[in-house]
């Protein structure tokens, strides 16, 4: 939910200089008590469904489920910046920071103390570098934060942010339905190990749409900037050239000769 509601336009607006100028530390709350309020509730849900589940499987769901809150406001801190314009600093928390870290831990964990990694133990790391990748992306989003914004009077326009975010959230929610339905069948059929492979290599397949992933990132804020400002035909322009490059990229990565 977090992800979804202030995700592409409704984000990019409100944190860009040429959009809406608001009080972010609100929206902050808000999506904190949301996540929160999830997070419980999915514990919930485990704690009565624990009986299907080995002990270590439901301990694992438990301690993932501390990270949601990490997870969704670092959602917004790197929309955020990327509606600044701060692309790289928008993505190196997430990108860098948290996957990082996690290696050093587990490498740590495993060579230096010697410890045999549990998946609970692993997920345990996995919460401490959203911990860490959420309080970087912050001091990266303060020290970006224009001074027009931190002076800026609340505003909000919660019918248009309420117009945007539900298409998202069905795109979004059909999206992680896309991503999970074969590793839940897969794990149901054949248990959680084999489940675990296949989504290694998996991971190894997203490098296909890797400059589709590149290309949005990067022209996100400026075609939300655009449209906000209803300049159509550079919109247009924008979009064309962006889709231009993507292709000729993706078509000499494809068929090049060491390919």
């Amino acid at each position: 939910i977090c992800f979804f509601f202030f995700k592409q336009k409704t984000a990019y607006e409100i944190f860009s200089v040429t959009g809406v100028q608001t009080c972010a530390l609100p929206i902050y709350w808000a999506l904190l008590a949301t996540s929160v309020a999830l997070a419980l509730l999915g514990a919930l849900v485990i704690e009565v469904l624990s009986n299907r589940f080995q002990p270590q499987a439901v301990t694992t769901f438990l301690v993932a489920l501390l990270a949601v809150p990490f997870m969704a406001l670092s959602q917004i801190r790197q929309t955020a910046l990327q509606g600044l314009n701060h692309i790289i600093e928008g993505q190196l928390p997430g990108t860098l920071i948290r996957p990082l870290l996690f290696i050093i831990l587990i490498g740590g964990a495993y060579f230096f103390l010697g410890w045999r990694v549990s998946a609970p133990s692993a997920m345990g790391m996995q919460v401490v570098t959203a911990a860490v990748a959420f309080l970087a992306g912050a001091i990266l989003l303060q020290r970006r934060l224009p001074l027009s914004v931190k002076e800026a009077s609340p505003s909000y326009e919660i019918r248009a942010w309420m117009r945007s975010a539900l298409p998202l959230l069905f795109i979004s929610g059909i999206a992680v339905i896309n991503q999970c339905t074969d590793i839940l069948m897969l794990g149901a059929l054949k248990g959680a190990e084999d489940a675990g492979i296949y989504r290694a290599a998996t991971r190894g397949a997203m490098l296909i749409p890797f400059m589709l992933g590149i290309v949005n990132t990067v022209i996100g804020p400026t075609v939300s900037n655009l449209y906000a400002e209803g300049d159509l035909k550079r919109l247009q322009r924008v979009v064309t050239r962006s889709e231009e490059r993507r292709v000729g990229k993706e078509c000499r990565s494809r068929w090049s000769p060491y390919h």
